[in-house]
């Protein structure tokens, strides 16, 4: 290869480069505009110790999206539908997929209410409270990823994945963008 095609060459590498990296700035500098309300209910079963019967709770999950803040609220709930408990939790939306189906977030824990005192509650509230409270101690935030595997607009439905429990639930879906 003579001399004047190398140096062309690498021109044009150079300016591939550059327009790379371009557009991965301008993808990272891109403001984050979600306009998303999930509801999600759920049941949560748990082993007793040593085999006992299992418990049953159920947790209402209500997720809201907008600009670049995340809002969530659970509730937590008994078989006998007997409020239990509730954590709220606020933070920052960190990335968004062009096609707005996966929701990268960074979450603090802004409370949590035990309701019946009484009553056990289930792992998922222990372990987000403890989630929280790290947060809280200055230790890290608790990051979600939430995938919108399927959305049915017509009956304002979808189905979502979330990060890193691995949890699939159906939802009612709002987008309201």
């Amino acid at each position: 290869m003579s001399l004047k095609r190398q140096t062309q060459w690498w021109w044009l590498s150079g300016l591939l480069l550059l327009a790379a990296v371009a557009l991965a700035a301008w993808q990272w500098q891109r403001p984050i505009d979600a306009d998303l309300v999930l509801s999600c209910r759920g049941e949560l079963v748990e082993l007793g110790p040593d085999g006992a019967a299992p418990a049953q709770f159920y947790v209402q999950a209500d997720f809201l999206l907008q600009g670049d803040r995340a809002n969530l609220h659970y509730r937590y709930f008994n078989h006998s539908g007997e409020a239990l408990g509730e954590i709220a939790m606020n933070g920052e939306i960190l990335s968004v997929t062009q096609r707005q189906t996966v929701y990268r977030l960074n979450l603090r824990q802004s409370g949590a209410r035990r309701m019946a005192a009484e009553h056990q509650l289930p792992q998922h509230m222990r372990h987000q409270d403890a989630l929280g409270e790290r947060s809280k101690a200055g230790e890290g935030v608790h990051s979600m990823t939430l995938e919108l595997l399927e959305i049915n607009q017509q009956e304002d439905q979808a189905i979502v994945l979330f990060l890193p429990s691995c949890a699939v639930c159906g939802c009612t879906y709002t987008h309201t963008g």
